[in-house]
């Protein structure tokens, strides 16, 4: 309620315009109710929690069948307070991956929590699928190789179902660092692209065309 203009204000966004909420709220924990601070999920979001894992190496078919659309599958225990050492700490061997509102897949692995005095979570994020696995064959594939490269070139074997895509390429932060078009394709077709400009690392490519996104990833050495 805004009291100058005595107006209700519908704070939330709409629910196609999110994915998580990072929050404090109450949780039951050890049988009583407790103010946490934690990660809630969005009504249209999957979210898969994978442990026992090296989250590094953690791919997204090892999320397969482990989705679930309950709101707190992220939660606040990805962290608990060590008394005796007066810090929190962190589950090391679990990595979370999350089916955007979009069909996009991420990968998040939490790292540190700031505690009352900031609230801050921090986590890594990395693209791993543009869309859902279960569409695949209708988006095609693609291709990077040599893989991982050294040079300054890669060459990239298309085969999607367009003669035209639009080719993205992320850090593992989700940031474009490049984008161009490709034409002229036909079944099982073979580009180069020029990655001088790319520092050594891991990117996730992608393939954008009229009937879906093929997904690939490039390590550049």
């Amino acid at each position: 309620w805004n009291l100058l203009t005595n107006e209700a204000v519908d704070r939330e966004p709409l629910t196609a315009d999110w994915d998580l909420l990072f929050t404090r709220y109450m949780s039951n924990v050890m049988g009583t109710m407790y103010a946490v601070a934690g990660v809630l999920q969005n009504k249209t979001v999957e979210v898969a929690q994978l442990d026992a894992v090296d989250p590094s190496a953690a791919v997204a078919a090892d999320a397969a069948g482990f989705y679930s659309a309950d709101m707190n599958i992220i939660g606040s225990d990805w962290k608990s307070y060590n008394i005796d050492a007066g810090a929190y700490e962190y589950v090391e061997d679990r990595a979370y991956f999350v089916r955007a509102v979009d069909g996009a897949v991420w990968k998040l692995i939490f790292t540190a929590y700031g505690g009352g005095a900031t609230g801050a979570m921090t986590f890594t994020k990395e693209l791993m699928s543009a869309t859902d696995i279960a569409d695949a064959a209708a988006n095609g594939t693609a291709v990077v190789y040599p893989n991982p490269v050294s040079g300054a070139t890669v060459n990239l074997l298309l085969d999607v179902p367009s003669s035209n895509v639009m080719m993205e390429v992320y850090d593992l932060t989700g940031k474009r660092l490049m984008n161009r078009n490709v034409t002229g394709l036909s079944a099982m077709s073979v580009r180069t692209l020029d990655i001088s400009a790319l520092t050594p690392g891991a990117y996730v490519v992608r393939f954008v065309h009229g009937k879906g996104i093929a997904t690939t990833k490039l390590i550049v050495e």
